[in-house]
Formats: structure tokens, sequence, C-alpha cells
């Protein structure tokens, strides 16, 4: 079912929730929330946030904090509201299901491993590439030719790649590729 935290409650403004709210609650696939009240999802739902399949925030909220919706492997878009500044590291990672999320141009700042584990958000070969950062490959070969754009490798891009033997890369990328 679908879940509606309002931004106050007669005439109180709701400032936080506690851990756990919503454990047990096993048929939430969709919630609206305040923006300003992002927090790690998984401390909300404890361990019943598995078949959540869609978030939408409201009021303004400048940035998803880290690991606020990791794990949501169910999640399958949301959109980045255009008051949002920064997303937080790991703030989607595992999130396999997530094939669309919209970045509006006010986002300046992704973290590290933003996007790790959005196998479904990759393109055709398995590559995730975001605003010419990598920040996944989802492929099965085991050696790779980092694509043509990327200026950029998230240092949790490879992750998982346990078969990967070569990755081939511009040398414009060592030479500027600092640590994310």
């Amino acid at each position: 079912g679908d879940v509606t935290i309002p931004s106050e409650i007669d005439g109180y403004p709701v400032v936080g929730f506690g851990d756990g709210l919503f454990a047990g609650s096993e048929n939430i696939t969709m919630v609206a929330m305040p923006g300003n009240l992002v927090t790690k999802m998984s401390d909300i739902f404890l361990d019943s946030y598995d078949k959540l399949t869609s978030v939408t925030l409201t009021g303004d909220v400048t940035e998803i904090p880290q690991d606020a919706f990791a794990g949501c492997a169910a999640l399958e878009s949301f959109i980045i509201p255009d008051s949002v500044t920064k997303i937080g590291a790991n703030a989607f990672a595992g999130c396999a299901s997530l094939e669309n999320v919209e970045i509006s141009e006010s986002v300046t700042d992704i973290g590290t491993g933003a996007f790790s584990g959005c196998a479904a958000m990759a393109d055709g070969d398995g590559y995730l590439v975001i605003r010419g950062v990598l920040y996944g490959y989802f492929g099965d070969d085991n050696c790779v030719t980092v694509p043509d754009g990327v200026s950029v490798i998230d240092s949790k891009a490879f992750y998982g790649c346990d078969a990967l033997t070569s990755v081939t890369m511009p040398l414009e990328i060592l030479e500027g590729n600092t640590e994310r």
C-alpha cells in the first residue's frame, strides 16, 4: 500500500521519526514524505522495506543523505527534486531494480558509490555512467574498455567484478582521476 507522511500533524511540524517506524509493515510499496525527513530508510523500515518500489519527496530538500536508500532492492524509479544539490555516498547502493533516476542540474555533488549495485541502470554493454562518471560495470566480460565520455571512475565501479582481469582506459583518466 501507499503511505504519506505529512509535514505537520494537528499544526505541529513533523521533525523526524524513530527507528523501526514501519517495522513489520511488509505491504508498503510507496512512501511520500517531506524531503527534510529523509534518513537511512533501512532504519525506518528495518527488514520490511524490500517491497518499496517508489518514494516521493515533498517540500524543499537539499541533500539525499549517505545510505538513504541503500539496499532498497525493489526501488524502481526516483525523481530527485530540483532543490537537491548533493547525493550522499552509497545513497542508492544496492538498489538493483532502480532503472531510472532523474537528476536535476542543481545536483553538483554525487558521493562515492552513490549508485553502486544499481545494475538495472546500466546500458546494454553493462556500464553505468552518469555525468561522465563510471559508477559501475555489470557485464560479464573479463576484459573491458572504459567507454568514451567517461572522465572519472568511481572507486566502487568494479566492485564485485571478480572475473575482471583487464581494464583499458584513456590515459587522461589515470592522470586526472581523484579518489571518489
